[in-house]
């Protein structure tokens, strides 16, 4: 039985820690927050992510506190559709759901699946020193945690990453962005929705029957960004409905700004005892909706490999097998969507419309399938 030290109380530390202690692994999380909050926007869960959280048994929950999303529409800023996407056929199919959820729930529900004092709170780490039969993970509080295994799932600005590979670079993809909870019960938005127009796009979707969360993103380096509610109103105050009105029914203080970046995927992902899971390893930007995705499926991947090998070489090797060429497709997938959303040459623009207008579907049904309803076994 592995006992396995998790850095990091995200979506990816969470589910990992829940698939390996319902496998019988005794499990620690470590996270820096000192306390849990109700902080964050929303996320989506494709029928990839659902299928692992079925598998874990929570996906029932999952459902009865977010939205399924069944139809996703490309519209211009005038409002004019340029593409429909209905992924009901997928649904039909696998008998799974996508969907959309706050990410404060989703945490509750992740955290309601552990064993008790499983999570660790106000936990900064700091540093890890691989012995023969263990790893010794120290934190900023002075305290060490010894185990077999270390999984650093500490996001996008991993620190168990830098110990293992050094200072590596981040890909900036050249774009701010913004991302919102609304109250909106009363706004009539059914379905998932992004707007693209120049240097800028704008995307919707309920997280539940009275919220509503938004993204919007904007190039860097042509005019002058936005910093809080009424310059992003200026921006968006003349495209389609409902975006004005999501946006002036977001209070400011639940607006988060943050650039864009990911991050070429590296060829190692562990070394000896510690072994890298999530944004730490293979963060992608937001396009596809896949980030949580893949962190979540990575998880039970990596859960399943200790199962199934014993050896923890092993495992950690064919883990990396599985996940490094999914997580690098849904990167460089993603990465390109985001240009091919917010073009800047007026010219090349009008030509991405029509192109997305008179194809079919953007997405053709098996690739749809390999992204949204990907099986990881």
């Amino acid at each position: 039985m592995t006992d396995t030290i998790i850095i990091g109380g995200g979506i990816g530390g969470l589910t990992c820690a829940v698939a390996m202690a319902q496998r019988g692994f005794n499990v620690r999380v470590f996270e820096k927050t000192p306390q849990l909050q109700p902080v964050g926007a929303g996320l989506g869960l494709g029928i990839n992510a659902m299928r692992v959280l079925r598998k874990l048994n929570i996906a029932d929950e999952v459902i009865k506190r977010g939205n399924r999303l069944q139809i996703m529409y490309i519209k211009t800023p005038a409002g004019k559709i340029l593409n429909r996407v209905d992924i009901r056929p997928l649904i039909e199919k696998f008998a799974v759901p996508a969907i959309t959820i706050h990410r404060a729930d989703l945490h509750d529900i992740l955290v309601a699946a552990l064993p008790k004092n499983t999570l660790q709170l106000g936990e900064e780490f700091v540093a890890y020193e691989q012995q023969d039969s263990q790893v010794m993970a120290t934190f900023a509080s002075g305290r060490q945690a010894a185990g077999q295994l270390l999984v650093g799932s500490d996001g996008i600005h991993s620190q168990v990453r830098k110990q293992m590979h050094g200072k590596q670079p981040l890909r900036d993809a050249q774009q701010m962005c913004w991302r919102g909870i609304c109250e909106g019960e009363n706004i009539d938005a059914p379905h998932y929705c992004v707007v693209w127009g120049r240097e800028a796009r704008f995307g919707f979707v309920r997280v539940n029957a009275k919220q509503i969360y938004w993204f919007c993103t904007i190039n860097k380096g042509h005019g002058e960004i936005p910093v809080g509610k009424e310059q992003l109103l200026g921006v968006f105050q003349k495209w389609c409905k409902p975006v004005p009105q999501i946006l002036s029914s977001t209070e400011e203080s639940a607006i988060l700004r943050n650039d864009l970046f990911d991050r070429v995927s590296s060829k190692s992902w562990y070394e000896n005892r510690v072994v890298l899971l999530g944004d730490s390893i293979h963060p992608t930007t937001p396009n596809l909706g896949q980030g949580a995705c893949m962190a979540i499926e990575s998880a039970e991947v990596l859960a399943h490999c200790l199962e199934y090998h014993k050896d923890i070489a092993i495992a950690l090797k064919d883990y990396q097998a599985l996940r490094l060429p999914r997580t690098r497709q849904i990167t460089t997938a993603s990465w390109r969507v985001g240009k091919i959303a917010t073009i800047r040459n007026l010219v090349l623009m009008h030509l991405r419309n029509t192109f997305v207008r008179v194809t079919p579907s953007m997405f053709p049904r098996r690739r749809l399938q390999q992204v949204f309803a990907y099986n990881i076994y």
